[in-house]
């Protein structure tokens, strides 16, 4: 459903070996796409969902207030080839 990389682990490869063993799982599973949401403002996470051949849906961004902040989500697609 979801996996976070602590800041001190970043750029060593455990984010993408995580996706890499997700991506497995969802081909033997028969998946021909993913898809996930991810904050508007996260820079990082939105290139390394890109790099990893995920694409913005256009049209598809939610809205939501968390502790007086508005902050919006936007969605992301991978096809998945076996």
């Amino acid at each position: 459903m979801a996996f976070y990389v602590l800041p001190s682990h970043w750029s060593r490869g455990v984010g993408r070996s995580l996706w890499l063993a997700c991506l497995s799982a969802l081909v033997e599973s028969g998946f021909s796409q993913v898809t996930l949401w991810v904050m508007q403002n996260n820079l990082r996470g939105i290139r390394f969902y890109e790099s990893a051949g995920f694409a913005a849906e256009s049209g598809y961004m939610e809205e939501f207030e968390l502790g007086g902040i508005l902050l919006k989500e936007l969605r992301f697609v991978r096809h998945i080839h076996g």
